[in-house]
């Protein structure tokens, strides 16, 4: 015979499962992905799989030499400087807000060399689950 604690140990077990409660898997996903040679920066979000996030950020990239530097499943942000010695500096990050995101993707760049480090080409962070 099951004791009332057992009961109520068991009801709530069945209506986590039944709502699918109790699972840590995030939902959506994002990723990032940049060019050096055409300092193309391309950010997927809102997809169903990180292959997929990953990939389309890849694909839509486009340059010979794209690399997908972030995948995220929180926010994420991509910033770039000029170098004090020439070039460009990249940095990436991954937050719980848009902002924090962005912040840590600046401080990033900073770190790297960069200077004046900022939103590359328009590209403000998103969050992985943001609507299209």
């Amino acid at each position: 015979m099951l004791r009332k604690s057992h009961w109520l140990s068991l009801t709530a077990a069945l209506v986590l499962a039944g709502c699918g409660g109790g699972s840590d898997e995030p939902s959506k996903f994002g990723a990032i992905a940049y060019s050096a040679s055409t300092t193309k920066a391309v950010m997927t979000w809102n997809e169903n799989s990180q292959a997929s996030a990953s990939g389309n950020a890849f694909k839509e990239c486009g340059g010979g030499d794209c690399a997908v530097l972030l995948e995220f499943t929180s926010c994420g942000a991509i910033a770039g400087g000029p170098k004090a010695g020439g070039g460009v500096v990249v940095g990436v990050a991954s937050a719980s807000t848009r902002e924090q995101a962005q912040i840590d993707a600046n401080n990033s760049c900073n770190a790297k060399g960069g200077v004046s480090c900022q939103v590359i080409g328009g590209l403000k962070a998103r969050c992985a689950a943001d609507a299209s």
